[in-house]
């Protein structure tokens, strides 16, 4: 389901499959089994480690249902939400090509990563109010995606 976005439906004499639009987040103290676009390991701060268990109960007593169905309602609305793409992203193919080139053949850029990074600069763009891609929103999305990289890199360097 989350790879297909399809669900199958066993109705006891016969399958069938139906198409769905499920987010998924995986949450997992380690690399997860299941499938994913995205792995974000959390960079937390020394201090917070030291408070961890008091952190935990806060987000435990404040993290009520009526409040998780709002972030729910907020990440679906944006989905709906008229976007578009203008002509000019000359940028945008600009940094691409930039990505490309300085890319290895042991970890390249592809088609994947560029509409990876064009939907996480759909929601940067959405939830800074703004309905069009802009240059600005483009670089914090590139600024976010090289940390994220980062961290995968590191992660995976210090538990192997």
């Amino acid at each position: 389901m989350i790879m297909t976005q399809k669900v199958e439906y066993d109705f006891k004499y016969y399958k069938m499959e139906f198409d769905s639009d499920i987010s998924v987040l995986i949450l997992s103290e380690g690399k997860s089994l299941l499938p994913s676009d995205y792995h974000v390991p959390l960079k937390p701060e020394e201090s917070s480690l030291e408070i961890f268990d008091a952190i935990v109960e806060a987000a435990t007593y404040y993290l009520k249902e009526d409040l998780m169905n709002m972030i729910r309602a907020y990440l679906t609305n944006l989905k709906l939400v008229k976007y578009s793409i203008t002509e000019d992203l000359q940028f945008v193919e600009n940094d691409f090509i930039d990505m490309r080139s300085k890319s290895s053949s042991d970890n390249p850029v592809t088609a994947d990563d560029l509409h990876r990074l064009l939907v996480l600069a759909r929601l940067v763009s959405l939830s800074r109010g703004h309905d069009t891609l802009s240059k600005e929103c483009w670089d914090i999305t590139k600024a976010m995606e090289t940390e994220r990289l980062h961290r995968v890199k590191n992660r995976v360097a210090s538990t192997v």
